[in-house]
């Protein structure tokens, strides 16, 4: 068949690409179905390790589920992940702000449009996507002034979660401008006067603590965080606030020279914030008074030993490490390493985290050597042929050289390329069958390591 210039027509070749790309999508599509159901039957059972991703998962196929949002949300919140809580409010509303006004929506598409008359002016719909900012995207926090937009883009079911999350993160100044915003256009959900009421009056007990605090009146002002906590008691509770507070009590108690009753209140800090630094070095410091040094040693290794850790891996991968991100060990400089450092040595107290992360090293490479040992031993080890290896170690900067000798005489028809020297080269982390560098309690190594012991 020739077309009107005289050339073959292509529409029967152009009709059978579009058929083979659409049966290619048809088969994506049914696969993604497949995966659908499946994931969505085993989101039955919240205790699986993998609950979370899978439950990310089904999100990203399907965004618009709002009861898969609000699942994920309380299973955070049974986990005190508030900081996530809010994270993942602020992404929701990130992405519905590209369709603001009416936008792509032309034409006879215009009513349908989600918010036609609404426009943003301080959210950035991709501020959590920008490759340009170093945090990434499941530790960013929008500005204050960004939230008013933000908490207006979200369904009315989850406003409450995302106000409270505000308030727990003790993102107070962000969540007085979400509660007058809603207030006053009239936006609302069941319990928002009762979140506003403790929103004023967590912020007004914790002045009233600071400013007993400044003033050296150390009874009263633990006085008023103990009342400040028990506002924001909520079931279950976490979030960076409530560890604040506890460690504020810890320190007037530590004022007051009663070190047992302030190492308690680290404790529960700790508790809140796994990661939380400086609670862990003033714990330290309670059970040096206390005489201690048992635990005191603990606690300044347990400092040192996640201080150093974040300075290669400073940001948790999303669902793991601590339920908070403040006051991070990634946050220490090195002047208050060296601080620390010297503070332990003027009380006799040894150093052993770098100790043990060598000795975990040696122990890796020991291991490798002996395997490396028995290998070779198995392939020499036939009639007639003396095996010998010889293995040496030569340290590099930027890891560990094996130097691996085979014996002169070794049969060449075992293998040709055995002969000579060989070179194995580690940088960067052991290999996989060497024992972790880390310790096993390290919080990220574990989800939702929430459950903090003294040491």
């Amino acid at each position: 068949m020739l077309s009107s210039t005289g050339q073959p027509s292509t529409s029967l070749d152009d009709a059978k690409k579009l058929l083979k790309t659409t049966l290619e999508e048809s088969k994506t599509g049914l696969n993604e179905i497949v995966t659908y159901e499946t994931l969505k039957e085993e989101l039955k059972d919240s205790s699986r390790k993998r609950y979370i991703n899978d439950l990310d998962s089904v999100l990203a196929m399907t965004p618009g589920n709002i009861d898969l949002h609000v699942q994920k949300i309380k299973h955070l919140i049974s986990r005190k992940r508030w900081f996530e809580v809010a994270n993942h409010c602020e992404q929701m509303a990130a992405k519905a702000s590209r369709y603001c006004g009416v936008g792509i929506f032309k034409g006879d598409l215009q009513d349908a449009a989600p918010f036609p008359d609404m426009k943003i002016e301080e959210l950035d719909p991709d501020y959590f996507t920008r490759r340009d900012i170093v945090v990434p995207q499941h530790l960013r926090v929008l500005p204050a002034a960004a939230t008013r937009e933000a908490v207006s883009l979200l369904p009315k079911e989850i406003m409450s979660y995302y106000v409270t999350s505000l308030r727990l993160e003790d993102r107070c100044d962000a969540a007085l401008l979400v509660g007058r915003f809603l207030r006053k256009t009239g936006e609302s959900f069941d319990n928002i006067e009762q979140e506003w009421q403790k929103l004023n009056e967590t912020i007004k007990l914790r002045e009233e603590g600071n400013v007993f605090f400044r003033n050296g009146k150390f009874d009263r002002a633990a006085s008023q965080y103990k009342l400040c906590l028990e506002v924001c008691s909520e079931t279950n509770t976490g979030g960076q606030i409530n560890a604040a507070l506890h460690y504020n009590r810890g320190k007037c108690f530590n004022a007051m020279s009663q070190y047992q009753d302030a190492s308690t209140e680290f404790t529960q800090a700790i508790s809140i914030h796994s990661m939380y630094s400086d609670a862990i070095l003033q714990r330290a410091r309670c059970h040096l008074q206390m005489k201690d040094r048992k635990k005191a040693s603990a606690n300044f290794n347990r400092y040192l030993t996640l201080v150093e850790g974040t300075r290669e891996h400073p940001y948790p991968p999303p669902y793991k490490g601590s339920n908070c991100f403040f006051d991070m060990p990634s946050d220490v400089t090195y002047r208050q390493v060296e601080s620390v450092k010297a503070e332990m040595e003027k009380h006799r107290i040894a150093d052993i985290s770098s100790n043990q992360r060598h000795s975990n090293t040696q122990s890796g490479m020991s291991s490798f050597i002996e395997k490396s040992k028995a290998k070779f031993s198995g392939l020499c080890n036939k009639k007639g042929v003396t095996n010998q290896v010889i293995v040496n170690k030569r340290p590099r900067q930027n890891g560990a050289e094996l130097r691996i000798t085979d014996g002169s005489n070794l049969r060449s028809s075992i293998n040709s390329r055995t002969s000579g020297t060989k070179f194995v080269r580690f940088l960067g982390d052991p290999p996989s069958h060497a024992p972790s560098m880390r310790s096993s309690s390290d919080p990220l190594q574990s989800e939702f390591d929430i459950n903090e012991r003294e040491p």
